[in-house]
Order: structure tokens, then sequence, then C-alpha cells
């Protein structure tokens, strides 16, 4: 004769029974006439205080550097995170800030300050900081993570073939360079008005001569002014005309108007 038996309770933490499940579905582990997990609609009420057990079981606490090491599930740039419920799943240093020091402040950031050197498995909240989005990027870039330059992955050109085209914009057009660089023009437009690679630091006459570098400014051969003159022409565009400067240095309104656009000797 059965007997009487205690209900299983639903996951959630409501304290309603769990129904039988009516079918067995197997890829979810469903089996017909056990109980179900949750009932309908109650997957995402986990409680945060069973996140709040899933977190302190998660680290383990180095002695030596202090930093309390994330063991549990990470993104594939190494930052430990956790699901607060079905839906809600944050960053295990933005967790373990909420629960050590309180709810964080929106637009804020939660930034790491690990004195062994940068550590994002780090959820020691006395190695944590907030910033603002400004304050995030110039952390990201004093520690050397930020995807510039060479470190982009999806990069299409090498600091040489920069400085080629920059060192060939005063002779040809950026449409001629694109072509020339199998670029698009909107690509090589931001990279010679400096948009795009403004951390470029490399000697020029480093070029390699397959990319057919030209020098800048007076010295190039081609060069109808010099340094001085396109000082000038600056200092005087807001003064007078382009027709009177382009009479008076003797070059077209179309050079002046490049020079004080800075189109063309960029480099001043």
């Amino acid at each position: 004769m059965p007997t009487d038996a205690v209900p299983t309770l639903c996951q959630c933490g409501c304290g309603q029974p769990a129904k039988l499940a009516p079918k067995t579905v197997t890829k979810r582990g469903i089996i017909r006439g056990q109980p179900l997990r949750y009932l309908h609609g109650h997957h995402g009420r986990v409680q945060w205080g069973d996140a709040t057990i899933r977190f302190w079981r998660s680290i383990r606490k180095e002695p030596e550097t202090g930093c309390w090491i994330w063991i549990g599930d990470k993104s594939d740039n190494g930052y430990g995170r956790i699901h607060i419920d079905r839906f809600r799943r944050i960053g295990a240093h933005r967790a373990s800030w909420e629960l050590c020091r309180g709810p964080i402040p929106d637009g804020l950031f939660v930034l790491h300050n690990c004195p062994g050197g940068d550590n994002r498995a780090c959820v020691n909240p006395d190695h944590l900081f907030l910033g603002t989005q400004a304050d995030n990027v110039r952390d990201m870039k004093d520690k050397g993570r930020a995807l510039i330059g060479v470190k982009n992955p999806q990069t299409k050109v090498t600091p040489e073939q920069v400085w080629a085209m920059r060192s060939l914009y005063p002779l040809f057009s950026g449409q001629t360079i694109a072509v020339m660089m199998g670029l698009s023009y909107s690509h090589v437009y931001r990279i010679l008005r400096q948009e795009r690679w403004k951390s470029l630091d490399i000697d020029p006459s480093h070029i390699a001569p397959e990319f057919g570098a030209t020098s800048r400014g007076s010295r190039n051969s081609s060069a109808k002014l010099n340094e001085a003159q396109v000082i000038e022409i600056r200092a005087l565009a807001h003064k007078a005309r382009y027709s009177i400067l382009a009479q008076r240095y003797g070059v077209t309104e179309t050079t002046i108007c490049h020079i004080v656009s800075r189109k063309t000797w960029i480099h001043i």
C-alpha cells in the first residue's frame, strides 16, 4: 500500500511542491513521472542567497598576493562571471563589490588594482575600485590591454604602411593612395587625418622600400613651400582670403585650403 511521501519542492525557493513530468525529455534530463525542478515560469526566481553561497564556494585566496582567485566560470578574456538568476549573469568582480561594498551606482565600472599586477580573475574587494568609462579606458591603456595598432586582430595595415600613406599624401590624393594600398577611401582618410593609429610611434626612415615612402614637408623635392611659410599661411588664414594667400605664396587656392584644413603638412 503506498505511503504518503514528502513532496519535492520547486527549486526556486518559493516553497510550492513541484509537479510531475508528463513526459520524458532526455536532452533536458526530464523523466516522466518524476518531479520537475521548477514550476512553470519559476526558472528565473533563483534567490540571491543561493548565488551568494555559490560565490564563496568559487574563490581561492592567495596568501602571497592577497588576491581572491575566481575558480568558477570565466569569460574568454579571463574575467570571472556568475549567474544571479536564469536570465542575469554578471562579472564575478562586480558581484564581489555588491556583496562586500553595496550597490554599484549607475554608469560606474568595477576596476582592478591588484598589488601584484593586473589580475582579471581576482575578486578581492580590497583590490577593486569604482571608476567611470573614461577611467576604465585609461586604466586599460595604462595596463597595455587596449586593442590599438598591431594589437588589434582586425587591423588591415602595418605601422610601416601607415607611415607610407602619410608620407605619400602631399604627392597623391587619398583616393589614389587607397587604390595603391588596396583599402577603402574612408579607411585611408581616417588614417591620414590621424583618427586612427593615433598611437603610432615609429621612425619613418624604417619604412620598407616596397611601400614607396617619400620625404615629408620641405625635405620633399616637389614641395613648393617650407615649414615657416606653412605656419604663416595658417596664421593669416583668418585675416586674408585664400586667393590673396595663394597669389602671395605662388600656389593654388586648393593648396592653401588643404594646408589650413591640415589635409597636407599634417606633421606641422
